[in-house]
């Protein structure tokens, strides 16, 4: 992974005290908590697993949690859809169809943290989309509509399709004991004291960046915003712009800095936890055999 693609992710930490702008449901609160303290210990440390247990992988949120979310939610997804047909509905016609998917640069054709590659991919992009005439949707019914909703949300105390698929995915992948194992997750990274260790280095790196003269960085996530204000600042337009100047001394000023590096001990406070927790360990051996 590139020094700025870690940024972004590494970011996240920084973020995640903001209040956050949506609602949601109760009953999946402590489920969603796990997936974002596992989040932060992937930004804030986490590192390459070795071949003990792949429970140590899942719980330090490595590749196997990543592997076992997408597992639940691609289950919910189809059990949610099976609902629906079953109930006479074909999901589709009640959906859009997304976009075409966002292309990329290549890592090999970028320039320096390829910022303004993308933008410049971004903007030929959205117009493109523009000049294309949707197809017209289907046809659907106030009375249609609602019966839909009613089938995918419930009524009253029914619940919908998409509670039942809820229910029966977390029944399936023991959600209610992966949600208890939250707490040693949070405790995860005040064991290994990876948090305070990362933080020094963030702020050694950037003490590092204003003596090389970039200001307004407190964290590496910070570069992305600063090249892409000035390019929307600049009108997106690439010929003019201060923002492939700016990426560029970013960049040269980041060579000359420590960048924040992984923390191995993530791994051996896990491997803490599951020897006095055993029950969990045997826990996520199964989860992630499955």
């Amino acid at each position: 992974m590139s020094r700025f693609a870690a940024s972004v992710v590494i970011g996240q930490c920084e973020r995640l005290s903001d209040p956050m702008g949506c609602s949601i449901p109760r009953r999946i609160v402590s489920f969603l908590l796990l997936f974002v303290v596992v989040a932060v210990v992937v930004a804030c440390g986490g590192g390459d697993t070795t071949d003990r247990e792949a429970s140590i992988g899942f719980l330090a949120g490595g590749d196997e949690f990543r592997e076992f979310r997408q597992r639940y939610d691609q289950r919910v997804s189809d059990l949610k859809d099976l609902c629906l047909r079953r109930a006479g509905f074909q999901p589709e016609k009640f959906t859009e169809a997304p976009d075409p998917p966002m292309p990329t640069v290549p890592a090999e054709e970028m320039n320096y943290y390829g910022i303004v590659d993308n933008l410049m991919l971004m903007q030929e992009y959205d117009a493109a989309m523009a000049q294309q005439i949707p197809e017209a949707d289907p046809q659907v019914s106030a009375e249609e509509r609602t019966a839909y909703d009613e089938a995918l949300h419930g009524t009253g105390q029914e619940p919908g399709c998409a509670q039942e698929a809820r229910t029966t995915a977390d029944a399936e992948f023991r959600i209610p004991e992966v949600e208890a194992i939250a707490p040693l997750v949070a405790q995860l990274t005040i064991d290994s004291g990876a948090a305070d260790a990362y933080q020094i280095r963030v702020d050694e790196w950037s003490t590092c960046m204003r003596e090389q003269g970039i200001d307004g960085l407190v964290n590496p996530s910070g570069i992305h915003r600063l090249v892409t204000e000035q390019w929307f600042r600049d009108g997106a337009d690439d010929e003019s712009s201060k923002a492939p100047d700016l990426e560029r001394s970013i960049y040269l000023a980041d060579q000359e800095c420590p960048s924040p590096s992984s923390d191995t001990s993530l791994e051996e406070a896990a491997e803490r936890i599951l020897d006095a927790n055993p029950e969990v360990e045997a826990l996520l051996s199964q989860l992630t055999a499955e």
